[in-house]
């Protein structure tokens, strides 16, 4: 799926996510104009930026947190 900043995405998914760490991820978009995020109910989020030299790409893995039940 391709999303363009504003447009509406239909499929869900539910995973809880440090702000902070995904704020340090996209510290890295000096790399590339275009970010792949790849993320599922209770999965890793994957970031992955390609060089905009095109000789490689970046990619970050963040596990979801864990809720726990008390």
């Amino acid at each position: 799926m391709e999303y363009i900043h504003g447009e509406e995405i239909d499929e869900v998914a539910k995973s809880s996510f440090s702000l902070d760490k995904i704020r340090e991820m996209l510290k890295a978009d000096k790399f590339s104009d275009v970010a792949e995020i790849s993320l599922g109910t209770d999965m890793p989020l994957s970031l992955t930026l390609k060089m905009v030299t095109g000789d490689g790409k970046l990619s970050f893995l963040l596990a979801p947190r864990l809720e726990t039940e008390d």
